[in-house]
């Protein structure tokens, strides 16, 4: 998976790149875990609108912690079509995705990009 040559060079590993976006990822999980869901909704909406397009792999495990499964996998489907660095690092040991390990989908993605599934 290579870089893409628009991508934040802090992308290379593997993070956001931003504060902003990195405290979105936690913040949005534990607002989502005290039941603000409106707060998490919007949350995730600014995400996607001001990162969505370079870091689809991020806005995919927001949704794997939200256990909304369609959209963790079309999310993941765009990571893979950008060439998310890291993507194969991270789909296989984010404790996030353990409970997908068994879909048909995370599968297939799995052996897309050359990783062995996990058990």
């Amino acid at each position: 998976m290579g870089l893409r040559a628009d991508a934040p060079r802090d992308q290379a590993h593997g993070r956001c790149g931003s504060p902003r976006c990195e405290w979105f990822e936690e913040s949005h999980l534990a607002q989502q875990a005290r039941g603000d869901h409106a707060a998490a909704d919007a949350a995730l909406k600014g995400l996607i609108a001001t990162h969505g397009d370079n870091f689809p792999f991020q806005i995919a495990l927001v949704y794997a912690g939200r256990r909304e499964t369609e959209k963790l996998f079309e999310w993941l489907d765009r990571a893979y079509a950008a060439r998310q660095p890291l993507m194969s690092n991270y789909v296989v040991s984010h404790p996030l995705l353990k409970p997908y390990y068994s879909d048909r989908r995370f599968v297939e993605l799995c052996n897309k990009i050359g990783v062995t599934v996990p058990k």
